[in-house]
Formats: C-alpha cells, structure tokens, sequence
C-alpha cells in the first residue's frame, strides 16, 4: 500500500497539462486504490493448531500429538486457501491497473509533453 502511495505521487508529479491524460491517470490511480482496499480487507484465517487445542496435546504421545496437529494444520490450510488465492489476484489487478496508469502517463507525456 505505501509503495502504491509513493508511485502514485510520482506520478501526479508527471501528468502533462492535457485534460484527458490527467483524468485518466488519476481515474486509473483512484481505481487502483479501490482494489487494494479490497485486496487489504480482513479475513478471518484460521490458525492452526489453536492454543486451547495444542495445549490439550500435552498429555499425548509424540505420535498422537503430530496426528492431531497435522489434522489441524491442514484444516487450516484448507480454510485459508481461498481467501489467500483471492487477495493474491486482487493485488495482481491492482498492480496491472498501475501499470497500465503508467503507461497512460508516459503516452501522454510523449505525445501532449
């Protein structure tokens, strides 16, 4: 998020004087923040194994104790797959709506200087 800020102010810095190229950089730049907003939405993960659950492992053997956690750890896995694959895409749009920001940028400052 602070690098999408950081380049983001470079590039308000470049904008030429067109109308057209400075709407639409800072439409794409607005667009680009609406997705990292969503792409930074808490979830709810799941941790694996719980506190409570790991400490009732400590009567066990050794073996029970690596049954029960690996059970708890793929669970977890499992739960946290989804959300994880969604905000990896998420932050993948994001970053090509700023590339494509980019490249508005630098079409209309080689064309409008």
């Amino acid at each position: 998020m602070i690098a999408g800020v950081a380049i983001s102010g470079f590039f308000l810095s470049g904008i030429p004087d067109n109308e057209g190229v400075r709407w639409g950089v800072i439409a794409l730049l607005l667009v680009t923040t609406a997705i990292q907003g969503v792409a930074l939405w808490p979830i709810q993960w799941k941790d694996a194994p719980e506190p409570r659950v790991f400490a009732s492992f400590a009567n066990r053997t050794p073996g029970q104790m690596h049954q029960e956690a690996l059970a708890t750890v793929l669970g977890a896995y499992t739960h946290n797959l989804g959300p994880l694959l969604r905000k990896g895409r998420t932050t993948n749009v994001a970053v090509a709506a700023e590339a494509l920001a980019l490249a508005v940028l630098v079409v209309g400052r080689a064309v409008w200087g």
